[in-house]
């Protein structure tokens, strides 16, 4: 009776942790339809095996985890430099951060992420860059008091 008892349970266990770990999925979403049509070539490239359901969602096995969000990580910071890129939440700053870029004549691209406009700037003008990103966050914190103090 012992022996068949450790046998059943040595295989219920065997049952629960042997179990394929591709039969667990994971999901991830990207709302841009072109970020997405970009990020399923990458899962291509490297071979996961992912589908894409009706709200857009890519579902994939858990196994490949690691994976997937390294390739997220890599699609998009790959051409965010580290160190060189800012975004703003507030109009304002960002208008005024633009309008000082220019008046000093530095150069800069944007790409969109998550509905945001980032700004990257070459090395070179990071000194600069960096002044004029001090000079828009005391500004708009004046900003955000004057129109909190017209309440």
């Amino acid at each position: 009776m012992i022996r068949n008892l450790t046998t059943t349970l040595s295989l219920i266990l065997c049952l629960y942790g042997c179990a394929d770990r591709e039969l667990i999925e994971e999901q991830t979403i990207i709302h841009d339809p072109q970020q997405q049509k970009e990020f399923i070539v990458m899962l291509n490239n490297n071979k996961i095996q992912h589908r894409i359901d009706e709200n857009g969602y890519i579902t994939y096995p858990a196994n490949q985890s690691n994976k997937v969000k390294s390739l997220l990580m890599q699609y998009f910071r790959n051409d965010l430099v580290p160190g060189r890129h800012v975004t703003f939440y507030q109009e304002f700053a960002q208008n005024l951060f633009i309008n000082e870029l220019k008046k000093n004549n530095i150069p800069y691209t944007t790409k969109i992420r998550d509905k945001k406009t980032w700004f990257i700037w070459d090395e070179q003008y990071s000194k600069e860059v960096k002044k004029i990103k001090e000079f828009v966050m005391l500004e708009n914190v004046k900003e955000i008091e004057r129109v909190a103090n017209k309440k």
